[in-house]
């Protein structure tokens, strides 16, 4: 049941991602932008596993203590705190600037 509610949340984003690079990028780059779109939840998914190794591997895992069976801990903790940078950096105005909207030119 949760993966179906993730998929249908997944395809929503993707749908909505979609509609705003056909629409909002410069024609020379919407290519760009569709494949971006498009490699973003696997490149999401290698760099978790990325993490995930890291976290538990012998020389990094053991140096935090995070070895053993306890250590999906530290990668939930590990994605909390990038999920509290993320709301930081848009709550201080830099989310703001990078994402602002491009304003479309309608000729006569």
């Amino acid at each position: 049941m949760l993966r179906f509610l993730v998929g249908v949340a997944i395809g929503s984003e993707w749908a909505t991602g979609a509609s705003i690079v056909s629409e909002l990028w410069p024609d020379h780059a919407r290519g760009k932008g569709g494949g971006l779109l498009q490699c973003g939840a696997g490149l999401g998914s290698i760099l978790a596993s990325l993490v995930w190794l890291a976290i538990t591997s012998e020389t990094l895992g053991g140096a935090i203590g995070a070895a053993g069976p306890s250590a999906w801990r530290y990668l939930g903790d590990y994605c909390q705190s990038l999920g509290r940078h993320v709301m930081a950096a848009r709550e201080s105005g830099l989310g703001s600037a990078i994402a602002a909207p491009i304003r479309v030119r309608r000729g006569n």
